[in-house]
Formats: structure tokens, sequence, C-alpha cells
């Protein structure tokens, strides 16, 4: 054998090696975190220290979130949607569910430890926050997903807050502060329901819509924009995400299934570098990855109801979702972990209907919810109901006698998740 054809050789095992060994990044469960039917948001005070919490329970972590321990707890069994640090002791949640006075808006001044109902600190009142963010003293925040899209500042540190109502939007669900003065925030356009992302350059006082979905009765639901300007925002009830490059100011829509059987409800989503990012299946199992920006998506089977992605270093991510699930640049594979959900479900009956359609729920748990009835276009023809229930079944009917001969939708709003179902009107 000659020495050139050994010396191939050589190289090419060397390269082999190389390329096995070669960590390709993957997730994994945290070593020991605590399971809920879904943690909706994580905040990082530091490098280390971090909360999470669901049903009224907070839980802290010392150790980059792979240990948990409980430190606090909201009355009522109230659901967290978002959770905001302004510095180690100083934080807010905001809830969108609970069982006595309605959604509450809680300040800590003690790490978590206990916590105070702030809602009579909100000029222009408060109706639940699905989302916060804040640079030094001022605070964003706004909600809620089942309506009305309310804006929320604070410019002392969470002394006092103000809100107010955005006109484009119907429902707003996130936000992120890119300066001091400059925001983002994310929900669906008005009439017609079309997932939507606008931006104010003035402090909120004005705001330009910069994205918007060709879907009807479907959110923009995350909202992440790295240092760079790229940026991803989630669409729920579609088969689309959008992506920007240059910190917002325009969005490009683009396919993660195209040719998928049902809309995707996306959740959690962020990109690690200008090539990985996820966007987490908010109600199932499992999440979307890309690794060439955006461009095209692979469906990993891992994690369960996905509804917050965040970025620790370049090498790490941590989402949050039925558990608490870690990223790492330098792992070998992902771990297979699928965790079954359940959810609401929905009947309608008769279909076709004339006169009147009989709505029955099972809800898997108490929550806050809204039925509305919309047209083939997505328009809101009429508010069908809005209250928090119970957990259990659930029935109701309405009359439809009045409406015109035509397809219609009767969405379901709660705060774990939508439903849309098809009802076929003959008008007598």
């Amino acid at each position: 054998m000659n020495n050139r054809f050994l010396s191939g050789w050589i190289i090419f095992f060397n390269l082999l090696i190389i390329v096995q060994a070669w960590p390709q990044g993957g997730w994994r469960i945290a070593a020991d975190a605590p399971s809920t039917s879904r943690f909706d948001d994580i905040y990082f005070t530091n490098d280390s220290v971090a909360f999470i919490g669901q049903k009224g329970i907070i839980y802290r972590s010392e150790d980059r979130g792979e240990r948990w321990s409980q430190i606090g707890s909201l009355p009522n069994n109230a659901y967290i949607r978002s959770i905001e640090f302004i510095n180690d002791s100083i934080g807010f949640i905001g809830s969108i569910y609970d069982a006595v006075g309605g959604a509450g808006f809680y300040k800590t001044v003690n790490a978590g430890i206990t916590w105070t109902r702030i809602d009579n600190q909100v000029s222009g009142g408060m109706f639940g926050i699905c989302g916060l963010d804040h640079m030094g003293s001022t605070i964003i925040g706004v909600g809620i997903y089942s309506e009305p899209a309310k804006f929320y500042f604070s410019k002392d540190a969470g002394h006092t807050w103000t809100s107010k109502s955005i006109p484009q939007a119907a429902a707003l669900v996130d936000c992120q502060m890119l300066n001091d003065s400059t925001y983002l925030i994310a929900g669906n356009s008005n009439p017609l329901r079309n997932a939507s992302i606008y931006k104010t350059i003035d402090y909120g006082k004005t705001w330009t819509e910069v994205a918007k979905s060709d879907a009807p009765a479907s959110y923009c639901w995350k909202l992440n924009v790295n240092s760079n300007g790229l940026g991803i925002g989630s669409i729920e009830d579609g088969k689309t995400t959008f992506i920007t490059h240059d910190y917002g100011d325009s969005w490009q829509e683009v396919f993660v299934v195209e040719n998928a059987a049902e809309s995707l409800p996306l959740g959690g989503a962020a990109f690690l570098n200008d090539s990985i990012g996820w966007a987490g299946d908010q109600w199932n199992a499992g999440l979307w990855e890309t690794k060439n920006g955006g461009n095209s998506w692979q469906y990993v089977e891992f994690g369960s109801s996905i509804n917050k992605i965040k970025i620790l270093d370049s090498n790490t991510a941590i989402a949050v979702g039925k558990s608490v699930y870690i990223y790492n640049l330098e792992t070998i594979a992902t771990s297979k972990i699928v965790e079954k959900t359940n959810f609401h479900t929905m009947n309608i009956n008769p279909n076709p209907a004339s006169n009147e359609i009989n709505i029955s729920v099972d809800l898997i748990q108490n929550t806050a919810m809204r039925l509305d009835l919309m047209d083939e276009n997505g328009t809101l023809i009429r508010e069908l109901y809005r209250a928090s229930t119970p957990v259990g079944g659930w029935k109701h009917s309405f009359k439809i006698g009045d409406l015109k001969s035509g397809i219609y939708y009767v969405w379901m709003r709660t705060n774990e998740g939508h439903l849309v179902k098809r009802v076929s009107v003959l008008a007598k």
C-alpha cells in the first residue's frame, strides 16, 4: 500500500471519528423539577437563581433550573401566566384565573416568599396579565388572551401602574422591551383576530402593526428577539411562525409544517444562535427545531406543553411546560421524553342546526372559559359565554334562529388553550 493511499485513509478515519464525536446538541429533563399541567413562565434573577409557579405555588431554583423547592404561594389556586423580577427581592406575577376576585396581579418584596395583591394600584383597570418584561425601573405588561387588549406600564419599579387599551388589537399575550422606549407586543388583531405584532418607539404612546398572519382566530403567542436583531414570534392556531432580522421592524411568515393536517398550537419560542431555534407545542407533546435560521423545521419528540423557552448562554436554553427542560449544545442527543397531556373537550349538536345549538364542554380543571361565535371570515358574531368555570361537565343551549345560512365556528378559549368547532347553520 503506497503512502499517499495510506495517508488518505488515516485522514478519512480521523474525520469520521471527529464527526461522530462532535456534539449535536440535545434536550433533557431537569434533575429534580416539579410537574404540573403547565408552567407558563420562568424568570432568572441572576445566572443561577430562577422562579417558576403554577396553581398558586411558587418554586425557586438556585442551580440554573436543575433542582427546585417550594418557597411561597398565592391565594385561591391562581393560574400563573407571567413572572418578572426587577432585582433579587422585588418581583411581579400576572395571573389569568383566580377563583376569588378574578384575575390578579401580585408583588413580592422578599424574593417570592410572600405576595401582595396590587390590582388597585393599576390606574385604568387590570384585566389579567399574560406577559411581563422590564429594563431598569421600567416594567411593561400585556393582556389578556381572552380580551380586552391592554398595555400595562410602570416607570417607578412597580410602585404605580397605568393601563391603556390598544385599539388595533383584540387580545394581547406577550411583550418585549428592546430599549427604554422601544417595545414589541403580540396577540391578535381587531376585528378578525389574526396573529399580529405591534411596535412602539415612543414608550407605548403610539403603536404600528409590523406583522399580521392571514389565519383568522389565531395569536402571535411568544416573542423573543436576540441582541443581533434575529427574533421569532410563535403563532398559535396556524401552520407558520414569524421571523425577524431587524429587531422587529419587519417580519417574514414562514411555514413550520406546510402540510399539517391541523393548525399548530405553537407556544414558547427562541433562537439559541443564528441557526438553531425552537417553537414548543404548548398543548401537546414535543417541539419543533430549526438548524438553518427558520428556513425549515423538524419535529423533536421531547417534553410536553412547552410555553416558554429562555436562552441562558450561547450553549444553553431552558424551557418550561409540564416540567422543566434543559438544552445544551454539547449534549450528544435529545433524551426522548414525551409526556402525555390531557385537554378540555367540546361538542356541538345538532350540526347542521336551525334554531339552536347545544354546546357541551368537559373541563379537565377549573378555568376561565370564553365561547364566541365567529363567521367563516373570522368576524366575531356574538359573545356566547365568559366566566370562571369549574372542572367537569358544562352544557348550555344558544339560539341561532336569526342567523343566515352558512358556515360558522364556535371558538372556545381557556387558560390552558383553545378549540374551534365548525357548525353549519340552515336558516328556515
